[in-house]
């Protein structure tokens, strides 16, 4: 009996988060890309955060992201990059306050 999808497609594709340049709260998913950038973030940021919450975050595209987070004595930072196929690429990070527009 002939199958309607293609032979490479695989039976299960995990939902993406919505894309959007409007501010969402984080889900799982995004909570799990940003623990993914934290240690370059730490790197570009010259230090180690024993707080790291992410709070907010845009996504652009299929890849492209940036994520608000919460780090050590309630300041913020944005942390954004590339996440394919489970790995972050080409990370910045850069101190901002609560009022500054997130950019990708």
């Amino acid at each position: 009996m002939a199958s309607d999808r293609d032979r490479n497609e695989p039976d299960y594709v995990p939902p993406a988060p919505p894309e959007s340049l409007v501010p969402m709260t984080v889900t799982p998913e995004v909570i799990s890309i940003a623990q993914k950038m934290k240690k370059d973030a730490e790197k570009k940021l010259k230090t180690n955060f024993t707080t790291f919450t992410p709070l907010h975050y845009i996504k652009e595209g299929e890849a492209d992201y940036c994520i608000r987070v919460k780090v050590d004595n309630d300041q913020l930072i944005d942390v954004s990059g590339k996440y394919v196929a489970g790995s972050v690429m080409r990370v910045k990070a850069k101190h901002v306050t609560e009022h500054d527009r997130m950019t990708i």
